[in-house]
């Protein structure tokens, strides 16, 4: 496989995963405090974080800085779905 082909399949793999988890999120019940939503999104992250830890510091900042890029964008879904504004929060 080439790096190209790697790539778009990163592309496609992570629309399909971040619209999953945002739509999972917003089904998920009982949470009109975002506390098992927030508790998810952390948990991702320090996953994410854990994950990259044996790598470079580089690939370290950069795992760190995607994590947070994707979590406030399931976030901010997560709002718009629940039909709340972005400012609300």
């Amino acid at each position: 496989m080439t790096n190209e082909e790697i790539e778009a399949r990163l592309f496609v793999l992570e629309a399909f995963v971040m619209t999953a988890l945002g739509m999972y999120l917003a089904n998920a019940s009982n949470d009109p405090t975002y506390e098992k939503a927030t508790a998810l999104l952390d948990f991702l992250r320090r996953t994410a974080r854990s994950n990259a830890a044996a790598s470079s510091p580089n690939v370290q900042a950069h795992a760190a800085a995607y994590s947070d890029f994707l979590t406030n964008l399931v976030t901010a879904n997560l709002r718009l779905m629940r039909g709340e504004s972005s400012q609300s929060h």
